[in-house]
C-alpha cells in the first residue's frame, strides 16, 4: 500500500478517479461547486495517496474491505470492464485478423461530445494544455462547444499561438499573434485564475443580469488592461437586436467587478 500511495499519478489513473466523481455527481452524492474542487485535486494529485483521499470521504461512498480502498476497487472494476470489451470486440470482428483491438476501440466519452461550461471541462483542457507544456496564456474564450486557448510560445516571447479543442481532442497549435514589446504582461498564467469557477458563472450570468433564460454564449478569460488582474467575462446571449450585456467576475469568480447593467 505505501507504494501505491507514494507513487505519482499517470494519465489513465485520474481518468478513474474523474470517472467516480462523475458517477457521484450523478447520484446526487456531490454537488457541482463540490465536483469540481475535487476535479482540480484529481488533476494537481502529486501521488496516489492524494487520489485515494479524493473518493475516500465521498458521501455514501463503499469503504474498503479485506484491505483492498476504494481506489484498488475502481482498479479492479476497470480491468474487469476492459477484457469485457475486448471479449465482445473479438467476438464482432468475427475472426478478422486484419483489426486490431485498438482499430474498434470506442472514442472514450469525454471525447465524443463536449460541453465547456460543464463542471470540469476547463479544468480537463487546461490539463492538456500543461502537458503541451503551455505556461502563460494571451486569453482564452470558452464556447459550450469548444474553447480556443492563446498561449505564449515561450517565456518572454511576445508571440502566442491558438489550440482548440472541441471535443475530439485537442488540436495542434497554429501560429495566432503577437502582443506589441512592451505588452508581455498581458499574458497571464493558471495561478491568476481559478478554472473551477467559469462553469458556475456560465450558469448563473443571465440570472445575475436579470435576464434568467437568456444564457451564455461565451466566457473570456483575459487579464484587464485597466487594473491589470485576470478577469473572466461572461456574455450573455443577445437579445433579439443582436444586444446582450457582458459581465465581469475577478479570476477568483469571487467578486462581481461589472453586473452588466449599463450596456
Amino acid at each position: 500500500m505505501g507504494g501505491h500511495q507514494g507513487r505519482r499519478p499517470g494519465d489513465a489513473d485520474r481518468e478513474r478517479f474523474t470517472r467516480v466523481l462523475e458517477a457521484a455527481r450523478a447520484e446526487g452524492r456531490i454537488d457541482d461547486a463540490e465536483l469540481s474542487r475535487r476535479f482540480f485535486t484529481v488533476r494537481y494529485a502529486q501521488s496516489m495517496g492524494e487520489l485515494d483521499a479524493v473518493v475516500d470521504d465521498l458521501p455514501g461512498a463503499p469503504s474498503g474491505r479485506n484491505g483492498r480502498s476504494p481506489a484498488a476497487l475502481i482498479v479492479v472494476g476497470v480491468v474487469v470492464l476492459v477484457v469485457g470489451l475486448l471479449g465482445a470486440a473479438v467476438l464482432l470482428a468475427g475472426g478478422d485478423s486484419g483489426r486490431s483491438a485498438s482499430d474498434d476501440a470506442a472514442v472514450p466519452a469525454d471525447d465524443a461530445t463536449v460541453n465547456m461550461f460543464a463542471p470540469g471541462a476547463l479544468e480537463s483542457l487546461m490539463g492538456r494544455l500543461q502537458k503541451q507544456g503551455a505556461t502563460a496564456y494571451e486569453s482564452i474564450t470558452v464556447f459550450a462547444d469548444r474553447a480556443d486557448a492563446y498561449t505564449q510560445v515561450a517565456p518572454n516571447a511576445p508571440q502566442y499561438d491558438r489550440y482548440t479543442y472541441d471535443g475530439g481532442g485537442l488540436g495542434e497549435s497554429e501560429p495566432y499573434g503577437e502582443v506589441s514589446g512592451d505588452d508581455l504582461g498581458s499574458f497571464f498564467t493558471i495561478e491568476e485564475f481559478d478554472p473551477a469557477v467559469v462553469a458556475s458563472i456560465a450558469e448563473q450570468a443571465d440570472d445575475v443580469a436579470g435576464l434568467a433564460g437568456r444564457g451564455v454564449s461565451h466566457v473570456i478569460i483575459d487579464r484587464d488592461s485597466v487594473h491589470g488582474i485576470v478577469v473572466i467575462r461572461a456574455y450573455v446571449e443577445g437579445d433579439a437586436y443582436g444586444s446582450g450585456p457582458m459581465l465581469v467576475w475577478d479570476g477568483t469568480g469571487q467578486h462581481l467587478l461589472d453586473d452588466g447593467s449599463d450596456e
